[in-house]
């Protein structure tokens, strides 16, 4: 069977250390017939030498004049690709020389799924496997097949559990879903994700096909800082909002049908207000979902028939609606991310002032056993000053022949 071109996209940024080993891994694929599109984010390492050194016709290299992070780089890609499908890796990553051929002959024999992910090993900067120490990672990448709608579930009250670096797709549904969000910097995938979900079935291969690095290289965007989970909170909220916004109104019945309060709903303000209650009752425990939940209540508020539908439709009083409006909402996750923190650094701080404590204590014994080591020190000496003196007397000396008499006279009688 003739085997459909390819396109593989990689960006890269920085990453002269790993390169060689991802670019390798991509070039002894069983399967062939690919391009492989780098965009160079505008290095300031080694990389475009290290990519240059390639003489394989599949590769193009296109260089970047000003670094504009990952979106920009994979949507450059997006736009020179040819091949039917799409695939994607990062350049500190590995795949196994198997990756593409299984993909491709799956999608191929699965009409019915446009994207194909798989599980991954958890590798660090040395390329050992670390899935044993970095566990809830692991456990993550390795995800089970489930329906549309319970990947969507997933995605909107847990977040993303796909591996970006394991996924290929048919490049036609681009047409359908759009390109990377410019907006999203640390959920770029997770953004698409969610707008491929509604469409599409996804697939998850059941084997480990990639080695994504874990590396805590302040240039990586996947970095666990303070900075990039602010961003990721940031965009995750406009995301979801984005989401049920934009969410048509066939797809919502589609998935969220047996949640409905009235199953008769079907006008604009009835789909709006099922969308809020369903935020703001059924998924309220998740606070981003719930604010957009109480958003989107305001809209339909605002609409003509919109408190008589609460009310007479769906039974919600108004009284209902301001007793659930009635705790924090804004930054809550984030904020108890950092009281849990401190409340560690707090035991951290009172198990050190227990150790300080007991450390003060063990000083003030040492001290003492000090001052006891002096005196004992000081009265040994003056013991050994004065034997010194009675040895070295005249009478000591005198009366040796006589104490050795005695000292044989004892010895004799103890036998």
């Amino acid at each position: 069977m003739e085997q459909k071109l390819v396109s593989i996209v990689m960006p890269n940024y920085n990453s002269e250390k790993y390169l060689r080993n991802c670019i390798e891994s991509v070039l002894q694929q069983t399967y062939k017939n690919f391009e492989f599109i780098i965009i160079d984010d505008n290095s300031t390492d080694t990389s475009r030498e290290i990519i240059n050194s390639y003489t394989d016709e599949r590769i193009t290299l296109q260089c970047l004049s000003k670094n504009n992070q990952i979106c920009n780089a994979l949507n450059k890609g997006l736009s020179l690709a040819k091949g039917e499908y799409i695939a994607r890796i990062d350049s500190d990553d590995i795949w196994h020389y198997d990756k593409l051929e299984k993909q491709i002959q799956f999608l191929e024999s699965s009409p019915g799924y446009k994207a194909c992910f798989s599980h991954v090993n958890i590798i660090d900067t040395d390329g050992k496997n670390i899935n044993h120490k970095e566990h809830a990672l692991y456990s993550l990448f390795s995800a089970e097949n489930s329906t549309q709608k319970e990947w969507l579930e997933y995605f909107l009250t847990k977040g993303n559990r796909l591996s970006h670096p394991s996924v290929v797709f048919k490049k036609e549904i681009l047409d359908e879903i759009g390109i990377y969000n410019y907006f999203c910097l640390q959920s770029q995938d997770f953004e698409l994700w969610l707008r491929l979900i509604i469409k599409h079935p996804i697939y998850v291969y059941p084997k480990k096909l990639v080695d994504y690095r874990w590396d805590e290289n302040p240039e990586k965007i996947s970095k666990n800082s303070m900075e990039s989970n602010i961003r990721f909170l940031n965009e995750a909220l406009i995301i979801k909002f984005d989401f049920f916004n934009k969410l048509k109104k066939e797809d919502f019945i589609h998935f969220f049908k047996q949640d409905f309060i009235n199953p008769n709903a079907t006008s604009n303000t009835e789909i709006l207000l099922e969308k809020a209650i369903l935020l703001i009752f059924k998924y309220g425990s998740y606070k981003d979902l719930k604010l957009i939940g109480f958003y989107l209540l305001n809209q339909g508020l605002l609409e003509p028939q919109g408190k008589h539908i609460l009310e007479e439709k769906m039974g919600y009083s108004l009284k209902d609606i301001y007793k659930s409006n009635t705790e924090h909402l804004y930054f809550d996750i984030l904020l108890g991310d950092i009281y849990k923190q401190l409340a560690v650094t707090k035991s951290k701080l009172e198990e050190a002032q227990l150790v300080y404590k007991e450390l003060e204590e063990t000083k003030k014994t040492v001290a003492t056993l000090n001052m006891q080591i002096d005196y004992l020190n000081k009265h040994v000496a003056d013991v050994t000053f004065q034997l010194h003196g009675v040895v070295n007397s005249s009478s000591w000396k005198v009366t040796k022949p006589m104490r050795k008499i005695i000292s044989v006279i004892g010895s004799k009688k103890s036998q």
